[in-house]
């Protein structure tokens, strides 16, 4: 659990709807209220007489701790010890029209980044956001916003032009700080003749921003920063949320903005504007931001370590340790793992037992830990309240903060293996790695690494120990990832090759075909293998919604190992995927397990058609000896609506599909082609319960991937299909 320091908490003023649909502004009344004129005050005391200059302070924080160092600063700022050119704030304006109504909002921000000493000596002062944060929690004032900056940059009358230090290991310390603060000092000075000080200037340092970006990554907390406009007013620096918490280099600067802001000319909370679902447009260009500040010590998170399974009943539970501290816990519901419009609360101590669920339905969760605030939400997990056999685990073990990570990519993989008629549940890596969760209670394990790498590790030391323990008693195992090979073979340690290569079955060959980045978005299944029906399976390349592939493993087998798929047009090696069926080397007398390396993120294929129809193959490789525990005599029903595989699957022209229907009800059965699009419809018509079988004649269709459709009793379930001619 990590630890942060303290902050203060704040009460919000919470923004109401009208009648008539527009946003109503809170107003502030009695002891909260301000006058004008100390609105527009930077509230800190005069400062002292004989507080330090910023040339006297340099000498004094260079040797100093971070820690102590960042506590010497508060404490000066605390005191007054600022230039008084920044006690004057100045105002900015912004007028968006919201849901047909104009809001015209001001706020009021520091002239120029928050500095130590007086007038004629001062140090423009970088900081970690967490004492930023704890300056700002004291001061009644806030962070601004990406939007916010660019506002800033927009509205100040003198703009500087950027002036980067080659970059290098020193670029944190206070000389390096206090190098860069005279290079914009000499920029400075030569305009005060026509922009005294006290003029808003922007252009010269990158902003610690608020972003939600704080709050949607692993640990460690993380410092997001965005600006630094050149003089055209584009970006040096793209929003970045990649140094943690505790990071602070010469380029970053603190500008302060007062809590209390005006929109159409009534007093609000900046906070309760930026989380509110329709008026943080006029200060956030990322959606609402539920949780506007740096999470400091009373910020609980939700344990690494969690997981949603199905209990006897068939209702799912989360489980999790207890957080200590921790006043309750709020489970957030979706359908599609997207939107969360479903909230349960839960005391510590109670069985976290979700009743907001439908049987055989899936849905997804995030979590948040609550203290005295709510804590930042989980990462996306999900879970099918249905008893269905064989079963399924899914392990998140996508943590790298890269862009794109959103941390949900369950909802790429559950559409699927429920179309393919499978239930499931979910894990975070960490619950597998502690044992909160045993691999061993599942017939098949899918586990996402997405671009998990040598820093966040695609198996720990005990997420081996645990995969061999599985695969040595008969486990079925599919991992997808465009890192694998690069971080346990390439980069690895003895016991990471070892186990790439004796239970993985893998082996390392390129960090991309020919070693060419950006260049290889296709594969297709070996033309003698268990995936030769899927010939065309396109991967991000940025403009699909996920990410760039940019780097795809080349993999090839070892140890018995085989390819099984490869990169289309691509230089030999081009293995793209290995599968290896058989003993492993701690393997009971008789078992044998399955095991299916991807070297391109699954949740990155495209379309959703592709994605149907290629996990309909694996779980075909990992799953097809498998005893089916749902297969019935000839005079027992169905348990449950089943659509089988097609026979021949890939078929020329006419294949056959059979389904079984527990009960007497209407029966709709059509296909789709991969785009969705319908195509033929087989059945429309009353069925009788028990096994049906109809054939199709696909003469007249193109060659591709088509969908087959069975819906009765309220129900739906798929099965890919492959046509070729």
């Amino acid at each position: 659990m990590q630890s942060f320091i303290k902050l203060l908490i704040i009460v919000w003023i919470p923004l109401l709807p009208l009648h008539n649909g527009t946003a109503k502004t809170p107003s502030v009344t009695g002891s909260e209220f301000q006058s004008e004129q100390s609105l527009h005050r930077f509230p800190l005391p005069v400062r002292p007489a004989d507080a330090p200059t910023g040339s006297q302070l340099e000498q004094q924080l260079r040797n100093l701790s971070l820690q102590n160092r960042e506590n010497a600063i508060f404490n000066e700022i605390m005191s007054g010890n600022i230039p008084d050119f920044l006690r004057d704030m100045v105002e900015v304006s912004t007028t968006r029209s919201v849901n047909g109504t104009e809001y015209t909002l001001q706020y009021d921000v520091l002239p120029d980044y928050l500095a130590l000493g007086s007038d004629d000596d001062y140090f423009l002062m970088p900081m970690t956001p967490l004492l930023a944060q704890r300056i700002c929690n004291a001061l009644s004032c806030s962070l601004p916003t990406r939007r916010m900056v660019d506002q800033i940059w927009q509205a100040a009358p003198l703009k500087l032009t950027p002036q980067p230090i080659p970059p290098g290991d020193q670029m944190t310390t206070i000389p390096v700080m206090y190098t860069h603060h005279q290079m914009v000092l000499e920029q400075r000075e030569a305009a005060l003749e026509t922009h005294p000080r006290g003029t808003l200037v922007a252009g010269h340092k990158k902003d610690v921003i608020l972003s939600n970006r704080i709050h949607n990554q692993p640990p460690p907390g993380r410092v997001v920063i965005y600006g630094w406009h050149n003089p055209d007013g584009s970006p040096i620096q793209p929003v970045y949320s990649g140094h943690s918490e505790t990071y602070a280099d010469y380029s970053h600067g603190i500008r302060a903005v007062r809590d209390t802001v005006l929109i159409n000319g009534e007093p609000a909370g900046i906070r309760d504007i930026l989380s509110h679902p329709d008026l943080h447009i006029l200060l956030s260009d990322e959606g609402p931001i539920e949780f506007p500040f740096y999470p400091l010590e009373t910020t609980l998170r939700t344990p690494d370590a969690w997981g949603v399974l199905r209990t006897d009943t068939g209702m799912l539970q989360i489980v999790m340790p207890e957080v200590p501290d921790a006043t309750s816990y709020r489970v957030h519901l979706g359908d599609d793992g997207r939107t969360f419009s479903r909230v349960q609360s839960f005391q510590p101590g109670d069985p976290l037992l979700l009743d907001e669920t439908e049987p055989e339905t899936p849905v997804y969760l995030r979590v948040q830990v609550v203290s005295d605030h709510a804590g930042p939400y989980s990462e996306v997990l999900a879970g099918n309240p249905s008893s269905t056999p064989p079963r399924l685990l899914m392990v998140n073990g996508f943590d790298r903060p890269i862009a794109g990570n959103t941390r949900d990519f369950v909802r790429r993989y559950v559409p699927e293996v429920v179309a393919n008629g499978y239930a499931f549940d979910s894990a975070t890596n960490e619950a597998v790695a502690d044992e909160l969760i045993s691999l061993n209670a599942y017939d098949a394990v899918i586990w996402i690494l997405g671009a998990e790498s040598t820093a966040d590790e695609t198996f720990s030391t005990a997420e081996q120990a645990r995969v061999q323990h599985y695969l040595d008693g008969g486990g079925s195992l599919f991992v997808s990832g465009s890192e694998i090979g690069w971080d346990l073979d390439h980069r690895g340690s003895a016991a990471d090759r070892a186990f790439m290569h004796n239970y993985l079955k893998s082996a390392y060959m390129a960090d991309a075909p020919g070693n060419q980045s950006n260049t290889w978005y296709l594969a297709e299944g070996t033309a003698d293998g268990p995936f030769a029906a899927i010939s065309s399976i396109q991967f991000d390349n940025g403009t699909q919604g996920t990410w760039n592939v940019s780097w795809p493993d080349v993999l090839s087998g070892i140890n018995s190992g085989e390819i099984l798929m490869r990169y289309t047009g691509a230089p030999t090696p081009n293995g793209a995927a290995t599968g290896y069926k058989g003993s492993f080397p701690g393997s009971t007398a008789g078992a044998e397990g399955v095991v299916l390396v991807m070297g391109f993120p699954f949740e990155t294929v495209y379309p959703a058609g592709t994605r149907l129809a290629l996990m309909d193959e694996i779980l075909g490789f990992l799953l097809d000896s498998l005893p089916s525990s749902i297969a019935t005599g000839p005079d027992q029903l169905p348990l449950t609506l089943r659509l089988d595989p097609n026979y021949p699957n890939p078929f020329n022209h006419q294949t056959r599909l059979r389904y079984h229907l527990p009960e007497s009800t209407h029966v709709h059965l059509v296909i789709y082609n991969a785009m969705g699009q319908h195509v033929h419809e087989l059945v429309n018509t009353l069925g009788q319960a028990g096994t049906h079988e109809v054939r199709w004649d696909a003469a007249g269709l193109a060659s591709g991937v088509y969908i087959s459709a069975l819906t009765a009793g309220g129900k739906t379930v798929h099965r890919s299909m492959m046509l070729l001619k």
